[in-house]
């Protein structure tokens, strides 16, 4: 039987492992537009998703080469579901190419999508 304080520390997991997740699929999707009307767009459509994206994707860059590591990892562990272990194996991908020292222009793509004035990739 689980107790109270292990299912609030599972549930507060599950909710960051969503968060993450959110972002690193938003990143994607944000990769794949071009120009500031889709932005903008985006902003008017899904105000609260744009904020949070804003105030996540940037700490992404800093985190990529573990995150890949880790994604890699959890895409062998999901194996017998091929969907799950194919979007988790995207994920790493995602991170592969942030953490590459050439991923100055898709992380330039991200600051601009977002708006500009985010802290630079460390």
């Amino acid at each position: 039987m689980t107790t109270p304080a292990v299912a609030i520390q599972a549930q507060g997991a599950m909710g960051a492992g969503i968060a993450a997740r959110l972002t690193t699929h938003g990143a994607t999707v944000m990769t794949s537009l071009d120009g500031r009307s889709a932005a903008d767009a985006a902003a008017a459509s899904q105000p609260a998703l744009s904020a949070g994206f804003a105030r996540m994707v940037p700490s992404m860059y800093g985190k990529a080469c573990r995150r890949a590591g880790e994604m890699h990892e959890m895409a062998d562990f999901a194996r017998e579901d091929p969907g799950a272990a194919a979007i988790r194996g995207g994920t790493a991908a995602l991170y592969a190419r942030l953490a590459r020292p050439g991923a100055a222009r898709e992380i330039a793509a991200l600051r601009a999508f977002l708006g500009g004035g985010m802290p630079s990739r460390t």
